[in-house]
């Protein structure tokens, strides 16, 4: 098992379109990647991707984020994706809960979440714990869908 985790600048499209490529479309994520933190500097942009963790990795996860989101200037846009098709679960509630707090601290502006659209009852949980959110969040069924959301809120 790998976990993996970076803090990079992504400067294209097909970079940042890569990292989300990793999900395949089990929604399992290739290399046994538990999760994969990056950001895009000359987008401002933070990237947080999820699959499966242990209660032990979300302390680990949640300093990614946040040393992530040191790297950025408040304004900052984020996307993030789940795996595929799962139900959400009373750990990942707290751990959505506590991201959102750390991102929100450090002043992201907008957040859209990539959620394949043949997963509705992860949608209704994700726009249930989105309700308290201190920052408007929208859902992409893409990597790509969700970066035009985001590029055309910045025009």
């Amino acid at each position: 098992m790998h976990f993996f985790t970076r803090s990079v600048n992504c400067d294209s499209l097909k970079q940042q379109t890569d990292i989300f490529n990793r999900i395949d479309t089990s929604g399992s994520y290739s290399r046994d990647t538990m999760y994969d933190i990056n950001t895009n500097r000359n987008k401002n942009r933070l990237y947080i991707i999820l699959n499966e963790l242990s209660r032990a990795e979300l302390s680990e996860v949640t300093e990614a984020i946040e040393n992530a989101c040191n790297t950025l200037i408040p304004g900052f846009t984020c996307i993030t994706a789940f795996k595929k098709g799962r139900i959400i679960t009373n750990q990942d509630e707290d751990f959505i809960y506590l991201a959102q707090e750390i991102v929100f601290r450090y002043g992201v502006s907008k957040v859209v979440r990539v959620i394949s659209q043949d997963s509705p009852i992860g949608q209704r949980q994700l726009n249930r714990l989105s309700i308290n959110a201190e920052y408007p969040v929208e859902y992409a069924g893409s990597i790509e869908e969700a970066e035009k959301i985001l590029d055309a809120s910045e025009t």
